[in-house]
């Protein structure tokens, strides 16, 4: 995640691109983000597709409804063995107490408290979109 580059989607996310797992490793491995839109959705997948790799773990996108007209947002969260729950979004890694709705849409609403996201829902997306 440390290698991964936000870019976002051009017209302030008016147009939504979307950019295969493979493609965001490439930008990683490389360090070239050249022609590549990176959002929320974007790194969800990459994670999903990383973590169903590895034995014993079990990602899971959602899709996070905002209560106003900010948008919505997309994160990957994963359950482990010995009950390890946590997640991966645009701005990293976090350790999760259950992976309920409630938590997530609780948990996100005060990551990005200072854009005045208001979470309101979750909701489980299937892989890929």
């Amino acid at each position: 995640i440390a290698k991964a580059k936000y870019i976002g989607n051009p017209l302030n996310g008016l147009v939504d691109f979307y950019t295969r797992p493979d493609r965001l490793q490439w930008g990683m491995e490389t360090g070239d983000f050249s022609r590549l839109y990176i959002d929320c959705d974007s790194f969800a997948t990459w994670a999903y597709a990383a973590l169903i790799q590895i034995a014993g773990i079990k990602p899971q996108i959602w899709t996070l409804i905002d209560k106003g007209l900010v948008g919505s947002h997309v994160i990957c969260t994963f359950q482990g063995p010995d009950g390890l729950n946590g997640a991966i979004d645009t701005n990293g890694y976090h350790m999760l107490p259950d992976l309920l709705p409630s938590t997530l849409c609780k948990t996100w609403t005060e990551i990005y408290a200072s854009e005045k996201y208001n979470y309101i829902c979750a909701i489980p997306t299937k892989y890929p979109f």
